[in-house]
């Protein structure tokens, strides 16, 4: 199963120079929670500005780059490298994959996707980059709980592709 997991502002805000322009610790541990013991695959730029590839987790890195650039600031690390998103999804895969950004790469495993976990923040920030346009006629709310942190109302929403 693919899914698509993100943070994202009233405007579908997810980014600003490669990194999100906020800290929700709540959205951070529901990441992890969910995430933890899958695959995750992302691009090039949201990997660049990880400290480490994320543990407990097979890490892919979508990307045009040599994957000798990280090969000496990531040994024995359950890491892999692919230019396309057949060559991501090639790999062994767990029960569930996890694409967790940027722009781009959301853009092209939308159409795979089976579930979208979405962590809709109510406030807006300044961003350069967005999560893509969801037709919602095509997917249902499975799960929806609301928090609140540092000042901003959070919506942990979870949805499904409808059948065809």
């Amino acid at each position: 199963m693919i899914s698509l997991i993100a943070c994202v502002d009233k405007n579908g805000g997810i980014g600003l120079n490669g990194v999100m322009p906020w800290w929700f610790t709540k959205d951070m541990k529901y990441f992890r929670d969910v995430t933890i013991g899958n695959t995750v695959i992302m691009g090039s730029t949201t990997f660049d500005h990880m400290a480490n590839p994320l543990a407990h987790r097979r890490n892919v890195v979508l990307t045009s780059k040599n994957k000798d650039v990280y090969a000496h600031k990531f040994k024995d690390r359950s890491l892999y490298y692919a230019r396309t998103v057949e060559e991501a999804l090639s790999y062994g895969l767990t029960d569930e994959t996890f694409v967790i950004g940027g722009e781009k790469v959301y853009e092209q495993f939308l159409p795979y996707a089976d579930m979208l976990y979405l962590t809709r923040i109510d406030g807006e920030f300044v961003v350069d980059t967005h999560f893509p346009e969801v037709d919602f006629s095509e997917w249902k709310k499975v799960e929806e709980r609301k928090d609140f942190e540092s000042g901003y109302n959070l919506s942990f929403e979870v949805y499904a592709k409808k059948s065809l």
